[in-house]
């Protein structure tokens, strides 16, 4: 894919079964309507309505990362965010209800197109306030203005998915999972 440039956009947050199973019941119902291969148009509403179902539940969020590449690394942070799918060490033990999931959006655009630049402004917005819920919500609010028809490829992912076992606090602690930072 290293025909066109393109940057490289990802939000994860991070939530309580305990205090947040709604929000996880709301995201897989938008994830288990939608066909691996779906027009631009549903891809879009289907980002949307997740983006605000974590919006409205943005103070529930405990910790999260995200980021805006728009160089030459689009690709290798594609392939490292793409790993909890495919590598089972990075997913919850699962052997207790409980615990915590993770809900993963990310896309790469077309460089400079005005997707690009609307995302590129979410993520400069962020100034010092890295990692606090003010700061996703403003990248969240940025979703409804991406056009799908600049967007290269995305995925969305709910971890765990089809389950309430989720990652323990220990899980949360190890060094696989220290990117997801405590929000303030």
């Amino acid at each position: 894919m290293a025909e066109l440039p393109r940057s490289f956009f990802s939000v994860e947050l991070c939530f309580s079964f305990t205090q947040a199973m709604r929000v996880h019941d709301e995201v897989r119902r938008v994830l288990d309507r939608t066909a691996d291969e779906a027009p631009p148009s549903l891809k879009w509403s289907n980002h949307r309505a997740i983006a605000d179902v974590l919006l409205s539940s943005i103070d529930s969020a405990s910790r999260g990362c995200w980021e805006y590449m728009d160089d030459d690394t689009s690709d290798v942070m594609w392939d490292d965010w793409l790993l909890p799918m495919t590598d089972r060490s990075r997913q919850p033990i699962g052997r207790e209800a409980g615990g915590w999931f993770t809900m993963t959006m990310m896309m790469q655009a077309k460089k400079g197109t005005a997707t690009d630049q609307v995302l590129a402004r979410a993520f400069s917005g962020a100034g010092n306030a890295l990692w606090t819920r003010g700061t996703f919500a403003t990248m969240l609010q940025a979703i409804p203005a991406v056009s799908f028809s600049n967007v290269v490829r995305d995925a969305l992912y709910l971890m765990p998915r089809d389950t309430n076992c989720g990652f323990t606090d220990e899980e949360l602690e190890l060094e696989r999972m220290r990117y997801l930072r405590v929000l303030g």
